[in-house]
């Protein structure tokens, strides 16, 4: 998602490095230790957010006749009324691992909600996993909605009705649905604070000890753990010095996956001079900082370079139960003047992450080592998957092996367009706003998969990254759709044909052959791989 890299200081050698790192490890600590003193008392008032009818949640901006039905049974809601925390000091357990994410009611996001269910279910991960779904409409005014485009396969635009959201091959995945939110119409990922914040308020249960926030464009590779410690060797942390069982949260340091976003926000970051017309003009002249958090927040006193260390990553989050439960309201309080200042930026949601995290003392463990997203640079866990194909050097891309005795990233994040040439000069390529919308339905074929030796033709390490992400991703998305007719297609007949090419570009070829057709895609029947010159090339 971010491809600017952070300028990173010339590293010194022997003595000096040594010397340099020590004094800016214990500057830290004392810098810590005084935000601990400052935080003393400090709350932000959460906003409100009540329950009607004992079985809805209605958020303060939208009407109650309006509301959404949430999807939790009344006796787990009874359940939550007096909470229970963990007890402080248990040990952590895998089975205590309540994995959230938040989407929309669009197919769009149906199918991606779906890949990540079943890759929790493929890996065996234990634990809970829940998608929160924000913006439904409620049943009976969705419809008679329909799609814009003729064919049948497209439906650009309609939202999954509760029936479609309720499904899905993963027997214990669950659907809540918190609300609509005023913020995320003009800003969509606004959803992920606000139905974080109500989760963690009015759903999370005491058996909850490990909250694990992830986006839906996330695949698990391989389960999370914070009951086993991963060894320095298996994984790479990101200001702060390696060390065994970084991967495994604390009370008052969660981890989190390392992104280049910097610290901006802070208060000698560059924000304070790019948005100083606004923060003039609206927020009194206040620093960025000031102007989110409030006047005299441990937020204000962090600066850019010790909140690169602690503060510059993005999901996965892997917080505490009571960590949880502190960071939701000021993540959502934060979310509405960052995305006004930023002037809604992409990744505002992540910024207004960082700043509640400094706001409560909340440092994070950075793990770059994490996932695995862009294959255009070295970095991430990538170093891990070219290990894996030099030792296996005819790596198959329809069927790429599991990696089970060597480190290996978590997770896979798709949210590049990704494209590379096979050996026989065709362009393959991956985004996930190409992949039919109605991929889990019955009668749509699946994708077309790269040769099988997609990953062992590739000349260049960077060629190597791309193709394995993309392999994966066919696999992935391909056995996601099976898995979901075996279970939903019963009695009726079920396309298994691999045949939909992705495109770079929209082709608008269902205005000719509508029943052939997808806005970036194109049937293709398997003889036209015999073709010297391919019909529908990128």
């Amino acid at each position: 998602m971010i491809s600017t890299k952070i300028v990173r200081i010339v590293k010194i050698t022997g003595v000096i490095l040594a010397a340099l790192t020590f004094v800016g490890l214990m500057e830290d600590r004392i810098e810590f230790e005084k935000q601990k003193e400052i935080m003393g008392g400090h709350h932000i008032p959460a906003q409100s957010i009540s329950a009607v009818g004992g079985d809805t949640a209605v958020h303060k901006d939208i009407p109650a006749a309006h509301a959404v039905r949430q999807t939790v049974p009344l006796t787990t809601q009874a359940a939550v009324v007096e909470k229970h925390r963990p007890v402080a000091g248990e040990p952590l357990s895998d089975d205590g691992i309540h994995i959230i994410f938040s989407t929309s009611c669009s197919m769009f996001q149906r199918w991606q909600a779906e890949l990540l269910f079943y890759s929790h279910a493929k890996v065996k991960q234990r634990g809970s996993i829940t998608r929160l779904v924000s913006g439904c409409k409620p049943p009976e005014l969705a419809k008679g909605e329909t799609t814009h485009r003729p064919d049948f396969f497209v439906d650009n635009g309609r939202k999954a009705n509760v029936e479609e959201m309720h499904r899905s091959s993963n027997p214990v995945a669950k659907v809540y649905e918190p609300g609509s939110f005023k913020t995320a119409a003009s800003f969509k990922f606004a959803n992920k604070p606000y139905s974080v914040k109500n989760w963690v308020e009015k759903i999370m249960q005491a058996t909850d000890q490990v909250v694990a926030i992830l986006d839906p464009d996330q695949v698990l590779l391989k389960p999370i753990t914070v009951e086993n410690a991963m060894k320095a060797s298996e994984m790479k942390v990101i200001g702060s010095a390696q060390r065994d069982g970084a991967n495994i949260p604390s009370l008052g340091h969660p981890v989190g996956q390392h992104y280049p976003i910097g610290a901006a926000w802070a208060k000698d970051g560059h924000f304070n001079e790019k948005y100083k017309d606004k923060l003039a003009k609206d927020y009194g002249g206040k620093n960025f900082a000031e102007a989110v958090c409030g006047v005299g927040s441990p937020c204000t006193n962090y600066s850019d370079s010790l909140g690169q260390r602690v503060f510059a990553l993005g999901p996965p989050y892997l917080l505490l139960h009571d960590d949880a439960l502190k960071l939701g309201p000021a993540w959502q309080d934060f979310t509405p003047p960052v995305v006004d200042l930023t002037d809604r930026d992409l990744i505002a949601d992540m910024w207004s992450y960082s700043m509640a995290a400094a706001h409560h003392n909340l440092p994070h463990t950075q793990i770059e080592t994490f996932m695995v997203s862009n294959p255009w640079g070295s970095d991430e866990g990538f170093p891990y998957v070219l290990d894996a194909i030099k030792k296996n050097p005819t790596m198959s891309c329809h069927n790429p092996p599991v990696v089970t005795d060597a480190p290996s990233p978590t997770l896979l994040h798709f949210c590049q367009n990704i494209h590379m040439k096979d050996g026989r000069g065709r362009t393959w390529m991956y985004h996930k706003g190409h992949v039919p919308e109605h991929i889990l339905e019955c009668h749509v074929p699946l994708l077309k998969p790269p040769p099988d030796d997609f990953i062992a033709t590739q000349t260049t390490d960077t060629g190597k990254r791309v193709a394995w992400n993309i392999c994966q991703l066919y696999v992935h998305v391909n056995e996601m759709a099976m898995a979901y007719r075996a279970k939903y297609c019963v009695g009726q007949p079920i396309n298994t044909s691999k045949v939909v090419f992705l495109h770079q570009y929209s082709n608008n070829c269902w205005q000719k052959d509508p029943m052939a057709c997808f806005p970036f895609g194109t049937v293709e029947p398997e003889e036209y791989d015999n073709l010297p010159k391919y019909k529908y090339d990128v």
